[in-house]
């Protein structure tokens, strides 16, 4: 009986199917409960024969609860089906005639809905039982009428100064807005739910809507919800994909020009700009257009191996901007700042930055970046030498659902095992790191993730050569180096600035230096100069860090490795792609 009463809580979510369960119902056989799935009708069918007839089937309860309203409430519970994430008082209003409250009210008293409390107030909802009893042939104009009012009044509002009430208003409504726009595929609706997914880096639903809607964004009339889903179409390919989309930047330009006072329309300008242009932007009067124009910069000099111009860009982009002007772009804009600081071993200034940027990012809902910062915070304070402070942020630390997330986590729990000088422990989670992204299944992952698996993989490999446990990595060292022969051989073109390769390229050189080195091959010092002249990743202390790693290096050969450096200070991107392949070339 507990099964049962198990099943129908998550069928229905409802006491109604629970209590019948419980009272009514004889237990199903495993097939006879799989056979029935399909209707959920009639799963809860054979009663005791003694129960009252309305009891007798599931549907037998609703329609007996359906049977007492009068014409109006039923025509309203038809109009009201048509929502499946629930509804307001206020989007009730568009699909109901008369008095609105008193119909809800009267639909309440019958069991038939249901009232919740959420951040954006009271919502109702009907079991699916009722709305799909309930659903019938009702045209859904004025279901798409509601939708496409919300998506004109909270297109972008997501990423402007309203993102506080916006963000929590369209993840409420999400599900009705999927809806709507499965049944119309129109800018407004696509919009809103663009936004959404950006501020929650929901790269599955980003990639799903893009991949359905962009030909009908490509050809839709020049409004600014179409302008807001073709800025975020054009943000989504370029940033997170590292592609040149070149036919949403071609619609974009045939949009007006307006007042740069959304992203939506300081996207195309920015990502089109010559660097004469950009650098123009950075100095405009306009808050949002100058820290956005600053942060792409900052992208564009880290490509070009400049930290420390990429730095100071993102500083300028916190600095030109607010909380009340975007709360998502400023908190983005302070992640930058932290981010490039651990990367520079700057770890109080990643702090600082960090912990501005965590409260607005909580605040938004945005909890694949909640846990993001937080893992960052972990990693500032293991580099300032707070073991403690490490701990308290990584017990506030929920991994999300992230393919990635499992390994990311193990990584950061492995420094701080390190940090506390427990190498044996620390070594079995950077182990299990290197299983993790060893069984790792591309397709469906974020973007980025075949990166991370080998960024991730090198750090692992450099953890266990300087402890002198190479043997656990087993041929790791050697498939990292064919991984990144294949990288340096990727046309350059196939990269926007926004895939920053130079600290990967960095980190997996140092990875095979360093194992070099403790296979007793001194050559590996030159590629622990070429790794530092690349810039490696510093922000996984202590394994990464570079008085450490410096030391291993003048160990082995001093001379070699001060020659090496010699070398290879003040080389460009080009030329240490060059450098690199030669220097892999060349191993012993």
């Amino acid at each position: 009986m507990d099964a049962v009463r198990e099943l129908c809580a998550r069928l229905d979510g409802l006491p109604l199917a629970v209590e019948l369960a419980a009272a009514r119902v004889r237990v199903l056989s495993v097939r006879e409960i799989a056979d029935r799935l399909a209707d959920r009708f009639a799963l809860l069918r054979g009663g005791s024969r003694d129960a009252p007839a309305r009891h007798h089937t599931l549907r037998a309860v609703v329609e007996w609860s359906w049977n007492l309203l009068d014409d109006a409430g039923r025509e309203a519970m038809a109009a009201l089906a048509v929502f499946p994430g629930g509804f307001s008082a206020e989007a009730a209003g568009w699909l109901v005639d008369g008095d609105v409250l008193d119909t809800l009210g009267a639909l309440v008293d019958q069991s038939l809905l249901k009232v919740e409390e959420t951040p954006t107030g009271t919502r109702f909802r009907m079991l699916e039982t009722v709305r799909e009893f309930a659903r019938g042939d009702t045209p859904p104009d004025r279901f798409l009428a509601w939708a496409k009012d919300l998506g004109v009044r909270y297109h972008d509002a997501v990423h402007g100064p309203a993102a506080y009430t916006a963000v929590p208003l369209i993840r409420v409504e999400q599900d009705n807005l999927l809806h709507a726009l499965r049944l119309d595929p129109d800018p407004a609706l696509a919009a809103p739910l663009l936004g959404l997914a950006v501020v929650e880096s929901n790269y599955a639903r980003l990639a799903a809507i893009i991949d359905e809607y962009e030909p009908v964004l490509l050809d839709a009339e020049p409004t600014e919800q179409a302008r807001t889903a073709l800025a975020l179409a054009t943000m989504y390919r370029y940033i997170a994909l590292g592609l040149t989309p070149t036919r949403t930047l071609a619609a974009l330009r045939r949009f007006p020009d307006g007042p740069p006072d959304s992203l939506a329309r300081v996207v195309a300008p920015l990502l089109t700009a010559p660097p004469e242009r950009l650098a123009e932007l950075c100095d405009s009067d306009a808050p949002l257009l100058a820290s956005t124009a600053n942060t792409v910069v900052s992208y564009v000099r880290e490509q070009a191996g400049d930290l420390a111009g990429a730095l100071a860009a993102a500083r300028r982009a916190v600095a030109g901007l607010t909380e009340a002007d975007s709360p998502w772009v400023w908190s983005q804009s302070h992640c930058r700042v932290g981010e490039l600081a651990m990367r520079a071993e700057d770890p109080a200034l990643a702090r600082a930055h960090l912990e501005a940027a965590l409260p607005a990012i909580e605040r938004l809902g945005a909890t694949a970046d909640v846990t993001g910062v937080r893992w960052w915070l972990v990693l500032a304070s293991l580099q300032l030498g707070e073991v403690d402070d490490a701990e308290r942020w990584l017990a506030r630390v929920a991994p999300g659902g992230d393919s990635w997330a499992p390994a990311y986590d193990l990584a950061v729990k492995a420094e701080v095992r390190l940090a506390r000088g427990d190498v044996e422990a620390g070594l079995a989670l950077w182990g299990r790191v290197l299983d993790e992204v060893a069984t790792r299944d591309p397709e469906g992952t974020p973007p980025g993730y075949d990166l991370w698996a080998v960024e991730a993989t090198a750090l692992a490999v450099v953890a266990h050569a300087q402890r002198g446990a190479l043997d656990r990595v087993g041929d790791a060292p050697e498939r990292l180096a064919a991984d990144l022969v294949e990288m340096l051989d990727a046309p350059a073109e196939k990269s926007t600035p926004f895939l920053i390769e130079l600290p990967l390229w960095g980190t997996v050189l140092l990875a095979i230096g360093l194992a070099d080195l403790a296979a007793g091959r001194t050559g590996g010092v030159r590629l622990v100069a070429l790794a530092d002249a690349c810039g490696y990743r510093r922000d996984f202390q202590p394994t990464m860090s570079s008085a450490r790693i410096s030391a291993i290096a003048r160990d082995a050969d001093g001379p070699a490795y001060a020659d090496a450096g010699s070398e290879y200070a003040g080389l460009g991107r080009e030329e240490l792609r060059v450098a690199a392949l030669a220097a892999l070339s060349g191993r012993g």
